[in-house]
């Protein structure tokens, strides 16, 4: 199981998260979508995943982590995979407690409990350093002063912003966090987006104006960028989708670097103290290890954060850190995992409830005037010996955002300009915030502006995801709709959980209507009941022996329930508007080895026909014996455990394909002894003979003779087949007597 899916794995990998711009025809979206990996998986896989999905159709979730070696239910509790109890006995461990969530029963075993908890360890050294450091706590107004030259619609808009990713994130968070490293990807990805938030490193595009024919696979294309019409690439937050040579996500790769003139400083569970001292001593050593004499630092684990400010003076190193601030809380009454991350509470003014909206909303501010006196502490004094300030501001009127960006850090003039004017993207900019929650935007290229009220709540009809923003200002029509985007140049990511919605601007570019599916892909379980018009069947029909080669494993299963159902309709009488037939897929789709998919039937249809089917690129001598070997040990299974005929059924067809070559079987159910009557041809007597025997595999006897397999596109071939499924397709209440090779009333005794 390990090398199929690490192969599996490296197939994802390399083959789709690379992304190069160019995929235009059917066959490379084929090839290059999640679905060539597996097309039983209904999203593409990420590491962790923000629900945008209702699950309340789903009773309960598994999770078989092959890494981590432990067996997850309802990402809750977990079992040691090693030691899961045998059957069905592992589920008296299961319960709940008082407010519904899983957890195990007093009486599990604790040796058979696993866990997906993260626990540090602690860096003796750096708990040494932070003594000798003589770190000290201020307040936290002394560290974020409020800038005179900051204007408030800025501060609340970004402030707006982060309230509803705390709303979007906070359930993932609560089920994630405490797994994580600050190297994991999801980690740094996360932290990243918030901390760009803050230092209002973000921008906002129109989903509608991109290329949105692969979302399904996690990322957009911006058309009409690059040589040979070669678009873009803008990835969905937290997918891995890359373009080729380039590293996935938009945060950087490492846990330390400078974002805003404030270094930054990655690590996970601060709610622990001593992680909590020994990571503002790496912090602080890290940048005076790059030569740093005075800097601002932020300690961040995504849920907390620690705002230091360094200074040195003849020598000497003054350090000022705030207490820890959450920007997440979880305890014991919100969090939905009974042992999920439970937050420390170090920040809470006199009269504010601990994790209340207004403590939050007090450290995401505190950020943001960090960054603003990081940069103010950078550019003081500074001006342009080119150009006079007047000159500055039209040039930055002109440029686009990149540009305008880029010349917020040349100088306070400068920033003034871009604090006041705060750029959405180059069609819209934020200049007021005259009351609580209303904003007013510029467009750009008019000068027109909009007044916007802020709703919370709202719903994304174009993503189908949550947006926990909307700004809207009465009657909704098409508008605008903006999703945040985070990171620079080719390493960008759009947030789509979070979107302001402009309902009475006008769209800015032209809107890209979708072209179809990712890879017109058929992925669902075949099932099929009743009957066709004859024109649609035979249609249906043709699909078999018209299969493209880069079909997936549910279109060769779609096809060949087409044809058997073709096959077995044919015998219903003319004017018979329905005939009694059901195909199902597989019981459990999840359950079958990677590539394999199965057709069956109860015995009432077709003496229980059943089908495991392969992709003919698989073909070879050992998947044939892999997937005989899969076949028999299911078969085997169904004789003893299966529906309520099998104490009076003798058999049943089997057929086992690579596309359209095929082996067909007839498994004859084991009896105590050989059958009276064993006259007839050869195959009736060679079962009479195999009925006895106890090995299933002995029991499994090939109808259409030969070493290999036969090819139904070849019309000798096909007519045989066709002929065996005629003989067992009788529609009346009777089985097909492999003994006597006749048809006997279905469920009547056995005379041997």
């Amino acid at each position: 199981m390990r090398a199929a899916y690490s192969k599996l794995a490296q197939q994802y990998e390399t083959q789709c998260l690379p992304v190069n711009g160019r995929k235009d025809t059917v066959t490379e979206r084929r090839a290059t979508s999640f679905l060539a990996v597996d097309d039983r998986l209904e999203f593409t896989p990420t590491q962790a995943r923000i629900s945008d999905v209702n699950f309340w159709c789903i009773e309960w979730i598994y999770t078989l982590d092959l890494d981590r070696e432990l067996f997850g239910v309802d990402n809750s509790i977990y079992f040691q995979l090693s030691k899961v109890p045998h059957d069905d006995s592992w589920i008296k461990y299961l319960g709940e407690d008082k407010h519904g969530r899983r957890v195990f029963t007093k009486r599990t075993p604790k040796e058979i409990i696993g866990t997906v908890e993260w626990k540090p360890q602690v860096i003796i050294q750096s708990k040494i350093r932070f003594k000798e450091l003589d770190v000290k706590t201020v307040c936290l107004e002394s560290l974020t002063p409020p800038s005179s030259d900051v204007p408030t619609h800025r501060e609340a808009f970004l402030l707006s912003v982060f309230t509803a990713m705390n709303t979007a994130f906070k359930g993932f968070l609560d089920e994630h966090i405490i797994q994580w490293k600050a190297d994991d990807f999801c980690f740094r990805e996360v932290a990243f987006a918030l901390l760009s938030l803050a230092a209002g490193e973000v921008t906002f595009v129109n989903p509608s104006s991109l290329n949105r024919n692969y979302k399904s696979e996690g990322y957009y294309l911006i058309p009409d960028r690059g040589p040979q019409n070669e678009q873009g690439l803008l990835p969905r937050f937290l997918y891995e989708c890359h373009a080729p040579g380039v590293h996935p996500g938009a945060a950087p790769n490492n846990t330390a670097y400078w974002l805003g003139n404030v270094l930054v400083y990655l690590t996970a569970r601060l709610d622990l103290i001593e992680i909590e001292e020994t990571a503002i001593a790496q912090a602080v050593d890290t940048g005076l290890g790059q030569g740093s004499s005075s800097f601002y630092a932020m300690v961040f684990s995504v849920v907390d954060v620690i705002l230091v400010h360094v200074e040195t003076n003849d020598g000497s190193i003054e350090i000022r850190r705030s207490p820890m601030l959450n920007l997440f809380y979880f305890d014991d009454k919100n969090s939905g995992f009974v042992d999920g991350f439970r937050s420390r509470v170090a920040y809470s003014p006199q009269g504010v409830e601990a994790g209340s909206s207004k403590i939050t909303a007090t450290s995401f501010t505190a950020m943001i005037r960090f960054f603003e006196a990081a940069l103010d502490s950078s550019i003081t004094g500074a001006r342009s010996k080119i150009f006079p300030n007047e000159v500055l501001g039209l040039i930055m009127e002109s440029s686009d955002l990149p540009t305008y960006k880029a010349l917020e850090r040349v100088s306070p003039y400068c920033k003034m300009i871009g604090n006041h004017k705060f750029r959405l993207n180059d069609d819209y900019a934020l200049i007021e915030n005259p009351f609580p929650n209303r904003f007013i935007l510029e467009e750009l290229d008019s000068g027109m502006r909009t007044v916007l009220d802020m709703d919370a709540g709202s719903v994304d009809s174009d993503s189908g995801e949550s947006s926990y923003l909307e700004l809207n200002s009465g009657e909704i029509n098409n508008g605008v709709r903006l999703n945040l985007v985070v990171g620079h140049s080719v390493r960008k990511a759009i947030i789509s959980h979070v979107s302001l919605y402009l309902p009475k601007a006008t769209p800015r570019h032209p809107t890209l209507y979708r072209k179809g599916g990712n890879a017109d892909a058929v992925s669902v379980a075949f099932h099929y009941m009743g009957r066709l018009p004859s024109h649609c069947a035979e249609e249906l029909a043709s699909m078999i022996l018209n299969m493209p080669s880069d079909i997936y494993p549910g279109g060769i299963e779609n096809a060949w329930g087409s044809y058997i159902s073709h096959l077995i309709c044919g015998a219903a009488e003319p004017d018979c508007l329905y005939f009694p037939l059901q195909i199902m897929g597989a019981q459990w789709l999840g359950l079958l080895p990677p590539g394999y998919r199965q057709l069956r039937m109860n015995h009432l249809y077709c003496n229980g026909l059943h089908m495991f089917l392969r992709h003919p690129k698989n073909e070879c001598p050992e998947e044939w014996e892999k997937t005989i070997t899969h076949a028999i040990s299911y078969l085997s299974h169904i004789e003893q455990t299966g529906d309520s005929f099998r104490h009076f059924v003798r058999g049943r067809p089997v057929i086992i394909a690579f596309g359209t070559k095929i082996k067909f079987y007839y498994y004859v159910h084991w009896c105590e002894g050989a059958p009276l009557s064993t006259t007839g041809s050869a195959y009736s007597v060679e079962i009479a003979a195999r009925c006895v025997e106890s090995e299933p595999r002995r029991r499994l006897v090939q109808l259409i003779p030969g070493e290999g397999p036969v090819d139904i596109k070849e019309p000798e071939s096909r007519e045989e087949f066709e002929n065996w499924i005629k003989i067992f397709r009788d529609p009346s209440l009777t089985e097909w007597d492999p003994f006597t090779e006749s048809q006997q009333p279905f469920g009547e005794e056995r005379e041997y």
